[in-house]
């Protein structure tokens, strides 16, 4: 599992024998909208040089601290959506306990994502070619 990436705020790991990128947040919240813009413009330069239309991308958002700041939860849901939909296919993986309350938040901000709380069947999603 090369990591392509590791920040405060995620990892970026290529998984090359599933034809994976994951990109794992971690529990550190975004201080302001600019620093999730930071953030999630990093993940496109990260994997600019691989071939994203043969690959699927899982969006591992399971330690992510939920966020009241709509300009936050607007730079991470369009921009992780518009590198999401340069995969040929895509996966968002959300904790348990917390999905229906950020699921209905991201899905506000304009996410078309598909949303599992299921590690196992977010796999199973991102296998089928």
């Amino acid at each position: 599992m090369p990591v392509l990436r590791s920040s405060p705020y995620a990892s970026v790991e290529l998984l090359e024998g599933a034809g994976i990128v994951k990109i794992s947040r971690t529990a550190a919240p975004f201080g302001d909208a600019r620093a999730a813009r930071h953030e999630t413009t990093a993940w496109v330069g990260t994997v600019a040089t691989l071939d994203t239309s043969r690959l699927g991308l899982l969006l591992d958002w399971r330690l992510t601290p939920m966020t009241s700041d709509p300009d936050i939860l607007r730079e991470v849901v369009s921009r992780g959506d518009a590198l999401a939909l340069t995969f040929a296919r895509h996966a968002l993986l959300l904790a348990g306990s917390l999905s229906p309350p950020q699921a209905e938040r991201i899905s506000r901000a304009g996410s078309t994502i598909e949303v599992f709380t299921d590690e196992a069947t977010a796999w199973a999603h991102l296998a089928r070619r």
